[in-house]
């Protein structure tokens, strides 16, 4: 089954190509003209991805970001603006932004974006999954191995997760022969 996205733009050329350009990638595309009509539509439908302009009337690209951030939806989101700047692409990615996108785009970018975002959302989905699934048994020093395939690479990435009972995990990952080893918080390994 083909990812879900909504795309939310003021510009209904942008919104049209936009939608267009992902359909043709066999994408699933719903269409909002605004921030308020983007919340309306993410409170009654499932969205595999949210992509929204920075300047709209009404409630603001930011705002929807910031909202959703809140609300701890783990909802990736693509924040869009043909009046790109650094403070305005930080203050997305603080919002909670995935990535921050400037129009005019060159709609391979977009491709690209989108499918990166859908990957790591399927990552943490898988993840996420995966801590539930083993929360219960984690005593410290608990091993966990998981082998994670991106579809959209076709690579396999392996994680060994050693538990430690401090609140902090440490784990391996395995990519192409790399080895990274890294210390870090356990809801920063759970990143759902």
């Amino acid at each position: 089954m083909s990812a879900r996205i909504l795309i939310a733009d003021d510009d209904e050329v942008s919104r049209q190509l936009f939608a267009e350009t992902l359909e043709e990638e066999g994408y699933r595309v719903d269409r909002a003209q605004s921030g308020d009509e983007a919340l309306s539509l993410l409170r009654d439908e499932l969205y595999e991805l949210l992509i929204i302009d920075v300047r709209m009337p009404g409630i603001t690209g930011l705002e929807v970001t910031r909202i959703l951030h809140e609300k701890n939806s783990s909802l990736p989101i693509i924040v869009m603006t043909a009046f790109g700047s650094i403070e305005t692409a930080i203050e997305a990615i603080h919002e909670g932004a995935f990535d921050f996108i400037s129009k005019p785009m060159n709609l391979e970018e977009l491709k690209k974006t989108v499918s990166r975002a859908l990957a790591q959302q399927a990552f943490r989905d898988r993840a996420g999954k995966s801590e539930e699934e083993n929360r219960d048994g984690d005593q410290p020093g608990t091993i966990i191995v998981k082998k994670v395939t991106n579809p959209s690479t076709n690579t396999t990435a392996t994680f060994t997760f050693t538990t430690t009972g401090t609140g902090y995990s440490g784990f391996t990952l395995k990519n192409g022969g790399t080895n990274t080893a890294t210390r870090a918080r356990s809801s920063a390994c759970s990143v759902a």
